[in-house]
């Protein structure tokens, strides 16, 4: 019999092993986004029956500690990233100063004609061609934020291969002669994650995202960059910047 299976009835065995487990977490024993061994592996660490490992997992979940992923696994679950948003926010730059890693990638570009929402949000017509870039950030190798960027082509027609250069937004539009973008409207919303969403974003489908919607315009205030982020919910805490934001 273990030390944890021996304790008094008054105390379920359970919560025991979750408390033990919660603590190695706080003393950096498992690491932020550190996987954590199987089920049967953990049982025997803890010397108990896996169906009291299983409810001591189930309670760290339910308070945050770890994140259950189906088919992937069960991982210590990082504080929430603090992302400042601003009239001129840039995410290698935020990342950057947090001393983390930066990255991520072009999953897609395609020149297409305008649907009516983003027409709208650019101020051009419909079926003028526009460019989408759709666009994987992550942190330390994390999926943070998938989005797609709309772009008037005519005026940004070179836009992805620019991107793919720099891994920037604002400086492939920098190369193209658009500088001082600043985002001028924002919309925060929220919704559960699909199942492809949750598969590019590496979550269990259901999941929290936040939905932003931005425009950005050029120091003139013609509408430039019209996107949409989604970003997961349990890995980032936005902190607007009250003094650029706008």
């Amino acid at each position: 019999m273990s030390d944890l299976e021996g304790m008094d009835a008054g105390r379920s065995v359970w919560r025991a092993v979750a408390d033990r487990l919660a603590g190695e977490i706080s003393a950096g024993v498992f690491k932020p986004g550190e996987r954590l061994a199987n089920e049967r592996m953990l049982a025997e660490r803890y010397e108990v029956h896996r169906h009291t490992l299983r409810r001591a997992v189930a309670d760290l979940a339910e308070r945050g500690l770890l994140d259950v992923r189906h088919g992937r696994g069960t991982f210590v679950r990082a504080a929430p990233i603090p992302y400042r948003v601003g009239a001129q926010t840039r995410f290698r730059r935020n990342i950057a100063a947090l001393s983390r890693d930066p990255g991520g990638r072009l999953l897609a570009s395609v020149t297409l004609p305008a649907p009516a929402h983003v027409a709208g949000a650019l101020a051009i017509a419909p079926g003028i061609d526009v460019v989408r870039l759709d666009i994987l950030r992550e942190v330390d190798g994390v999926p943070l934020i998938r989005s797609e960027h709309w772009f008037p082509a005519a005026i940004v027609p070179k836009i992805a291969a620019h991107f793919e250069e720099s891994q920037s937004i604002s400086r492939a539009l920098e190369v193209l002669g658009v500088r001082g973008l600043r985002r001028r409207d924002s919309t925060i919303s929220t919704r559960p994650s699909t199942r492809t969403e949750a598969a590019e974003l590496r979550l269990t489908p259901g999941s929290p995202l936040l939905i932003w919607e931005s425009l950005k315009v050029d120091v003139n205030g013609t509408p430039l960059d019209f996107g949409v982020a989604l970003l997961v919910g349990e890995r980032v805490q936005l902190v607007l910047d009250l003094d650029k934001a706008s």
